[in-house]
């Protein structure tokens, strides 16, 4: 069993001894709350230092932080309040302590440029002026819906692309009509 606690995230072993597996952390009444375990059997680790990543199988230990290893040129950072996993992509909800910034991320393929083990994309939505404390994918619709549960009690959601991971081939898929975007320094070129 994996528990997240406030100074670290342990393993708890069948005669109850605990095993911290990150690295030694402050202690923050924030860290390993919405802990995750994905579909392929990682488990993910929210703190206010970052977000670790850790893979049963082989006991590596992964800081997969969104702009991790970058100079911070995007200003989105914070506590990381919430975790989704769906098909090969992470979702990670960044609280700055006054907004919260979706952002969605996927393993680095070999050889692909970049920093680290993870590839993040920049926002996918700002939610201004709430906290996202929970959020879950349902694809009990179509198409699929990655849910917020916001602190502020209210629910929202954001329509994810049912045909494959590339939302122009989404025929139901809808896109906001204004808006800004914030570029990280993983930009695949675009200007």
């Amino acid at each position: 069993q994996f528990i997240g606690k406030t100074d670290g995230l342990y393993y708890i072993d069948s005669t109850g001894r605990a095993t911290l597996l990150v690295p030694a952390m402050p202690t923050e009444s924030t860290n390993g709350t919405n802990l995750l375990a994905d579909s392929s059997g990682n488990i993910w680790y929210p703190a206010r230092s970052g977000l670790y990543r850790y893979d049963p199988t082989s006991g590596a230990i992964d800081d997969v932080s969104p702009g991790r290893g970058q100079p911070d040129r995007s200003g989105i950072i914070g506590q990381k309040s919430a975790l989704a996993h769906y098909r090969a992509w992470t979702y990670c909800a960044v609280y700055d302590g006054t907004d919260t910034y979706i952002m969605v991320g996927r393993r680095r393929e070999e050889g692909e440029a970049g920093y680290g083990p993870y590839l993040w994309h920049g926002a996918l939505v700002k939610i201004t002026g709430d906290k996202v404390t929970a959020m879950h994918v349902s694809s009990i619709v179509s198409p699929p819906r990655l849910w917020l549960g916001l602190k502020s009690g209210d629910l929202k959601y954001i329509i994810l692309p049912d045909n494959g991971d590339n939302p122009l081939l989404c025929s139901t898929y809808r896109y906001a009509t204004s808006g800004t975007i914030d570029f990280p320094d993983d930009d695949f070129g675009i200007s």
